[in-house]
């Protein structure tokens, strides 16, 4: 559903912006036709841009998902204990043996909070490092574009 969302946003902007290039050469040509010098490449350019922040939101979309599914994971497995917690300590005959079972699982929820902050935390980066990569080399292709047309 969202690369479909995302897809439809893309071929909308780059409708708009074709109208919007094909407006601009026509109204700068009569006046000068070294305004228009150059506006297909950079048309190529713009899109190709636009299609790497696409592929970025879409990535970035997906990680958000992946994050949500692992959040709502944590929390049905932290009620189905806290079920299990609770019929063990009905069955608890003494206030030592209450002591006990609250002291494992005070150390056990905290070991599980702590190793699901990290895959949240891994997950986090990787879907971080993936979204950027799309545009990253964008960039770079960009800056090696303009500075070819710089030397031209």
């Amino acid at each position: 559903m969202m690369e479909k969302t995302y897809a439809m946003m893309n071929e909308a902007m780059l409708k708009g912006y074709e109208q919007f290039a094909a407006l601009s050469k026509a109204q700068f040509a009569p006046f000068s036709p070294m305004a228009v010098w150059g506006m297909d490449e950079w048309k190529g350019v713009a899109e190709a841009n636009l299609n790497a922040f696409m592929k970025a939101a879409t990535i970035m979309g997906k990680g958000w998902q992946s994050m949500a599914d692992q959040m709502v994971g944590y929390n049905k497995k932290l009620a189905d204990e806290s079920l299990s917690n609770l019929k063990a300590f009905a069955k608890v005959k003494t206030l030592e043996e209450a002591v006990e079972l609250q002291s494992g699982l005070a150390r056990k929820g905290f070991d599980e909070a702590v190793t699901q902050g990290t895959k949240v935390s891994e997950l986090t980066f990787k879907v971080a490092n993936d979204a950027a990569a799309p545009i990253a080399s964008r960039i770079s292709e960009t800056v090696e574009t303009v500075s070819r047309k710089a030397a031209a």
